[in-house]
């Protein structure tokens, strides 16, 4: 806790620490700490001395003592941000009676803030425990870190690997064992090293029984000067865990620019890339963690590159001084949206010594771009994706049916995609099934599906709204730009707690559209104009009922026709209203970057948007009778609705 509290800025934050533990080994002892911890609460909450309590939770005896520090600030009026840190929370939260998880899940719901560690854990209290999505804040933890690296110098040196943490098995130490007791690993040139507490001398007999005791060191606990030795002269850091939060050691490896193996558990797939800052192995599976330690101890050009990249995801996400300020901002708001009468002091008071950390993830903003095929969706995605802090994912209604993988090539696409997959999880949904039962326009009239529908929803919006979420992460982006089209699924989205929707209802002329669906030359999936109208005229039904029960300022209806006629325009419109403040890129030369699907203009790299002002004429001078006639009561409805991005062409 102390880097924490020293990275705070001075000029307008003052922390106060209550210890609710003591230094007691018996749980039971805590009580005297807990009594003295909650009588200085009540005295500075009666005093007005306090602006907001940060309250770190776990699991155990931490779980009886924070939930009476909390209702204590409840009834005190005094904004709480509540900090899950408890690795295995879930597993101990199921074994409680249900009187007490009941009551955990009030304390819970009941903070102005929760505060987690990683997007699962974000969907493990909303989901299990009960919190509202827009009350959960991601916070990965944080640790500083040197100034700058110096340039590694092995010469014929033995690479150096390390282990940081509590000795034992659920930070797989066996496994550690086993895989450089492997003859491939026991041919190479290196010395571990295994510090922590512990079981430390039942692994120091494992290892001399694996023949590895000339080889790892096993050093108890160590200081934080002897931590950041170990850090500054390590190679790689192992750490193939079958349950965590977040570690801080692989937080401090990044920091000094190791590279690092462990697993895809907890919040490590945020900020672990598998083959970008450091290799992910299965929980328990020694065989595969020699196969990973063996390709950074033999391949020096993948290990610098891991290194350097490793320091970089420091720098950008988990660096102290950042994480300081996005935590005084999470104190703020929930200062300011908490139920307290003080006074604006911002004087926020630490309730715990716990060491906490943590770059703020804010929940992504979706913008969903509904309506018809063939509408224009991919030109408009592939613009907003070229303005900065703006991602375009394309057509991401086919994640589930294709597994996660985009259907175009690429090195690149493949890695992000890859990686985002990893973060989301839900392979239990892969195949059409979601599709087909919730996104599908037809799907409402198949009534005896309807049961099967309501089973199947809260896993698919877990797991859509994960996909998000991961797709943020990974682009580093703050806006996702969506084009899937369908309208049932922007309802679906419209339901996601957590995810901020921006839906924008791309229209364009339906001869236009009919003319498009008829040539061969585009899909084999031509339809017949009565085909094609028919499904016009069911699209533009289900679009108007999700439009128009979308909140208002976030909405907007607009004519493809008028972006082509005034791109820059529509753009910056568009822009504006989402909360980007980006500037326009040149529309001459769009990169159409790595979109999971989409329409042919993707096979290209670049296309250009390009002003047509006769666009909205020229779409009205061609089109059969047949399709003036069916699409009229929507010509007469459609220019009547808004907000719309632009009135020039609606208008006339």
């Amino acid at each position: 806790m102390s880097y924490v509290v020293a990275a705070m800025p001075a000029d307008n934050v003052a922390i106060r620490l209550l210890d609710t533990r003591g230094r007691y080994r018996r749980p039971e002892a805590s009580i005297f700490p807990l009594a003295r911890a909650w009588l200085q609460l009540i005295a500075l909450g009666l005093t007005r001395r306090v602006d907001v309590a940060h309250i770190n939770l776990s699991s155990h005896g931490s779980s009886v003592r924070k939930p009476v520090m909390s209702w204590t600030c409840r009834l005190l009026r005094i904004p709480v941000v509540l900090h899950l840190h408890a690795s295995e929370y879930p597993t101990f939260f199921d074994g409680l009676p249900g009187v007490v998880k009941s009551f955990l899940r009030r304390t819970f719901a009941s903070a102005d803030t929760v505060v987690v560690l990683g997007l699962r854990w974000r969907d493990y209290v909303c989901g299990e425990l009960g919190v509202a999505a827009e009350r959960v804040t991601v916070l990965p933890n944080a640790a500083p870190g040197p100034e700058a690296l110096s340039a590694p110098s092995r010469a014929a040196e033995p690479l150096r690997i390390l282990f940081l943490g509590r000795l034992g098995a659920r930070k797989g130490v066996p496994e550690i064992l086993r895989a450089l007791a492997d003859e491939r690993v026991r041919g190479e040139s290196w010395i571990a090293t295994l510090a922590g507490d512990g079981d430390v001398g039942l692994y120091r007999d494992e290892a001399q029984a694996l023949g590895l005791g000339d080889r790892v060191t096993f050093s108890g606990w160590v200081d934080s000067a002897e931590t950041r030795r170990l850090l500054a002269e390590g190679d790689l850091l192992v750490l193939p865990s079958h349950a965590e939060g977040l570690p801080m050691s692989v937080v401090e490896a990044f920091a000094y620019g190791v590279p690092v193996v462990s697993t895809s558990v907890g919040a490590l797939p945020d900020i672990l890339d598998d083959g970008v800052n450091g290799l992910l192995v299965r929980p328990g599976d020694s065989a595969q963690l020699a196969d990973a330690i063996l390709t950074i101890l033999r391949d020096e050009r993948l290990r610098l590159q891991l290194s350097s990249n490793a320091r970089r995801t420091w720098e950008e996400r988990l660096n102290i001084d950042f994480y300081a300020g996005e935590l005084v901002h999470c104190w703020h708001s929930a200062s300011a949206a908490g139920t307290s009468s003080a006074s604006s002091r911002h004087r926020p008071m630490t309730l715990t010594m716990t060491p906490t950390s943590t770059p703020s993830e804010r929940p992504p903003t979706v913008i969903y771009v509904m309506g018809a095929g063939r509408s224009g969706s991919t030109v408009l995605g592939v613009a907003l994706g070229n303005c900065a802090d703006v991602f375009y994912a394309g057509e991401l209604e086919d994640w589930l049916k294709r597994s996660g993988a985009p259907n175009f090539g690429g090195a690149e696409r493949a890695r992000f995609w890859d990686s985002v997959r990893r973060s989301v999880g839900g392979e239990e949904l892969y195949g059409d099934e979601p599709w087909r039962k919730l996104e599908y326009s037809l799907s409402p009239l198949r009534v005896h599906e309807w049961r099967a529908r309501r089973r199947l929803r809260p896993r698919y919006r877990r797991v859509t709204k994960r996909l998000y979420g991961a797709i943020a992460s990974q682009a580093h982006a703050a806006h996702v730009v969506d084009t899937s089209h369908y309208p049932l699924r922007a309802r679906e989205l419209q339901q996601l707690h957590g995810v901020n929707l921006y839906l924008i209802y791309l229209i364009r002329d339906p001869s236009s559209v009919v003319a498009s669906f008829g040539r061969r030359d585009i899909t084999n999936l031509a339809k017949s104009i009565l085909a094609t109208n028919a499904y016009l005229c069911l699209t533009h039904l289900l679009s108007v009922i999700v439009f128009n029960r979308h909140r208002t300022d976030r909405r907007l209806l607009l004519r493809y026709e008028d972006l082509i006629a005034e791109p820059e325009r529509v753009l910056r419109q568009i822009l504006d209203w989402a909360g980007v403040p980006a500037e326009l890129p040149d529309l001459k030369s769009l990169a159409t970057g790595i979109p999971f699907q989409g329409n042919r203009f993707l096979d290209s790299e670049v296309i250009a948007l390009q002003s047509d002002s006769a666009a909205t004429s020229r779409s009205r001078s061609r089109g059969s009778w047949v399709t003036r006639v069916l699409q009229l009561p929507w010509a007469i409805i459609l220019p009547r609705m808004g907000p719309k991005a632009t009135t020039s062409a609606l208008g006339n």
